[in-house]
């Protein structure tokens, strides 16, 4: 499909040998101060007529040397219009941005910087293959930021292999076109989608495999070279994303590669006192994750010793960013960094974002620093056991992972496409079924580590061995993913029903019915509050669904090292997940915990939440919209099914409220509200129509509505960044909460014996005025 894509931008066009020698001479007389003759033809006019007719594409993309090198200065009016963009794109609006975009009245202001922020808005909704839709259709120049948002695009939505071919496409470049080349902001934006999405088959062409580690590997500047990558330099955010997907891949030997690579590039030194320097501090930083993320990998493979290694210099890094901490009050020095997500313009930068981001870096070093000692309590215990078999070991993990992971998508938001469609047929599930067993055991395979597990495992069995960082490997083969299946000695359905739901008997080994305590979290993030939950009640069995792939690989290890028997990893969209991949009536509970809000500030509106209410106004892109509202409504136990959500945003509270009774407009009497007493206060109650109503509470979450641990630290990572007062319009303290249930909160109720009929107005006042009558005489 991308073949062609920015092909006229790509393709250096060659000037015959005449022409070049033609505009030597011109430049010559120039300097000389000579006049251009009459008679003398211009280059730009040669070049036009010998141009070649250029063939039909699919997607149009200009060349950006059409711009001039002196452009005019945006209009007031064009500015303004930037700027309805911008807060629109953060809002997620995306039916009203379309109707400004394509207003007649705004036809005349549109330029490449608009188009860059509509492509980006398409992206951030999901339905990225409009933005496609809108490049192609575009007159103007499409710049190297355009092209950067439609692959981030594309990784939102977790389709790495259109990612990977613009990006290889953008690399063909010549050196002429220099606009056209992609930088090392670029590259990570590609490399972050690799961390989003794990690797999947291509669905174009069913012999390679895009996503994940794999496309990190095809596109890691020293394999691209010959491509035209030579000039991009990796940076900080470049090593720490392509090492943590190897580490996830339990490649340990290749990690250690690149964080060598790493080592000697930013001169990182280890001092006689096992202090760290570095040319650039953050590098530091860098340095600290990689080695804990080296440490995870080690464990799990059973290699103990190498894995204590990586934690010792975890600690002796943290120390090193500490006392740089006590010398110059800050972890990290005002250095300026090339490329990547640190990279902001010094003059851009306010100082509210200056202080969230020294809140969230140190937060993220205090976790650290958690984590790792608590990496080295576990492998304590299995390193100090005599009777440690490293093959039983490796066999145990791997047999935990393959039925405890289960990667269906990725991505980096809510596909806003696919959550329109319907859900699937019995004929698509048929068929459905028949690919995902594959489709699942190559995202393990090759995302998160069994062909390494399984290599230690079965040191003597050849399944289907590749070499390391080989490009463009191949798919396992049913006959692979067979073969693997009998030697873990698992059922070979594996974890799905023919109907292509999740068969969870076989997924926690043991038989899970409808009226067991079965219960999922949208949205897991870490997994912290579904692992502390899986811990506080083990008769009870969790899902923790999360849309990135490298947040469900680090749930994966948490889960294995803390040998839970009660907890999943799904990687998934959770709107696609409850509505194909649940059995109706199956869920006892679904959380919900800070889901990420379309903007910090929608919701503020109340008119508009009214019309969204009431199906008159389009929902904005998010987690929680009412066609996953309405799955998730369907998948709860027709008894006892609850859905509860807590969010620290007030403003997002009043959407998802809206978006539920938007629910209960299409679906009477599918959710009824839950009433909480003991330690909440009711804020506001929605109406909406057909006598519906949703009520918001305000309270810490407890065992009231299901949560078994509460902590006044937080008891997730998000959630204790935020009691630090990182976020901007989240609030550190308050929560606030909204409790449904699938059937409706009876009464107690009096037998029908003992039960008296409520008396009518007229007849109560005439009671009264009898009682008072009766004490008057008797007073008297």
């Amino acid at each position: 499909m991308f073949e062609s894509l920015f092909k006229a931008a790509t393709e250096e066009k060659k000037k015959p040998e005449d022409e070049v020698n033609h505009q030597k001479k011109k430049v010559k007389k120039r300097k000389s101060g000579k006049k251009k003759s009459k008679n003398e033809t211009s280059p730009k006019t040669e070049t036009i007529e010998m141009k070649p007719q250029k063939k039909p594409t699919i997607n149009k993309v200009k060349n950006d040397q059409k711009y001039s090198k002196k452009q005019k200065a945006p209009s007031p009016e064009a500015l303004e219009l930037s700027a309805k963009l911008k807060q629109l794109c953060q809002q997620k609006n995306l039916s009203e941005a379309i109707k400004i975009f394509n207003a007649p009245s705004n036809k005349a202001l549109l330029d490449g910087h608009h188009l860059c922020i509509m492509v980006d808005l398409y992206g951030r909704c999901g339905n990225i293959a409009q933005g496609q839709k809108l490049v192609d259709n575009w007159n103007g120049p499409i710049n190297i930021q355009t092209k950067t948002a439609l692959m981030k695009g594309y990784c939102h939505c977790g389709a790495l292999e259109q990612a990977e071919e613009l990006y290889l496409d953008m690399l063909s470049c010549g050196k002429s076109n220099r606009r056209e080349r992609p930088n090392v902001r670029t590259l990570n934006t590609l490399l972050r989608g690799c961390l989003w999405a794990a690797v999947n088959i291509n669905k174009e062409k069913k012999s390679e495999m895009s996503g994940g580690v794999v496309t990190a590997d095809s596109i890691w500047p020293s394999k691209t070279k010959g491509t035209g990558g030579s000039f991009i330099i990796p940076d900080l955010s470049s090593y720490e994303y392509y090492i943590s997907l190897l580490c996830q891949s339990l490649r340990c030997d290749d990690a250690s590669r690149i964080l060598n690579d790493f080592i000697e590039k930013f001169q990182v030194k280890e001092n006689f006192n096992r202090s760290y320097t570095a040319a650039d501090p953050n590098a530091l930083e860098t340095l600290a994750i990689s080695y804990y993320n080296l440490s995870k990998a080690y464990v799990l493979l059973g290699q103990f010793g190498k894995a204590k290694t990586c934690t010792d210099k975890v600690h002796h890094i943290s120390s090193s960013l500490r006392q740089m901490k006590s010398g110059n009050g800050s972890i990290h020095q005002n250095k300026k960094v090339q490329g990547g997500k640190r990279a902001w313009r010094q003059d851009e930068i306010s100082d509210r974002r200056i202080v969230s981001n020294s809140l969230f870096r140190e937060h993220k070093l205090s976790e650290l620093e958690t984590n790792t000692k608590a990496l080295q309590e576990i492998m304590s215990k299995s390193h100090n056991d005599k009777k440690f078999d490293a093959k039983m070991y490796a066999r145990q993990n791997a047999r935990e992972m393959i039925c405890k992971v289960l990667y269906f998508s990725g991505g980096g938001t809510t596909d806003l496409s696919a959550a329109n469609q319907s859900r699937l047929s019995a004929d698509a599930k048929s068929r459905d079924y028949s690919n995902m067993k594959r489709h699942l055991i190559n995202a393990q395979w090759y995302s998160f580590g069994l062909q390494m597990l399984m290599q230690v495992a079965f040191p003597q069995e050849q399944i289907h061995r590749i070499e390391s960082g080989e490009r463009n490997p191949t798919p396992l083969s049913q006959q692979d993913c067979s073969k693997i299946l009998k030697l873990l000695k698992l059922d070979p359905n594996y974890v799905l029903h023919e109907d292509g739901t999740v068969n969870f008997s076989r997924v926690f080994d043991r038989p899970i019915h409808s009226t067991n305590n079965l219960n999922i979290e949208l949205g897991s993030g870490f997994g912290e509050f579904a692992i502390n939950q899986a811990l506080a009640n083990p008769n009870a069995y969790y899902l923790a669904t999360e849309m990135r792939s490298d947040r469900v690989g680090q749930m994966n290890t948490l889960n294995i090292l803390s040998s839970l028997h009660n907890l999943a990893s799904i990687g998934t969209e959770c709107g696609n997940f409850l509505k194909d991949r649940i059995q109706e009536g199956s869920i006892n509970t679904i959380y919900c915990n800070h889901p990420e809000p379309p903007t910090q500030t929608f919701g503020a509106n109340n008119s508009l939440l009214k019309l969204i209410a009431s199906g008159k106004a389009e929902e904005p892109a998010h987690m929680l919209n009412s066609k996953t509202l309405l799955s998730a409504g369907l998948c709860l136990h027709k008894d006892n099914g609850r859905l509860v959500i807590v969010t620290d945003n007030r403003w997002y509270a009043n959407l998802i409220c809206s978006s539920i009774l938007l629910v209960m407009k299409d679906r009477p009497n599918l959710f009824h509200q839950v009433p909480l007493n003991e330690g909440f206060t009711k804020l506001e109650t929605f109406f909406g129509s057909s006598h519906s109503s949703v009520d918001l509470y305000e309270g810490q979450p407890s065992q009231t509505i299901g949560h078994s641990i509460r902590s006044s630290k937080g008891t997730t990572f998000f959630d204790k960044l935020w009691r630090k007062n990182a976020g901007k319009h989240a609030d550190s303290s308050k929560r606030f909460v909204i409790c449904v249930s699938r059937s409706a909160i009876s009464k107690p109720t009096e037998n029908k014996g003992s039960k008296k009929r409520k008396r009518s107005l007229s007849r109560q006042q005439a009671r009264n005025e009898r009682r008072m009558k009766k004490k008057l005489e008797e007073s008297s």
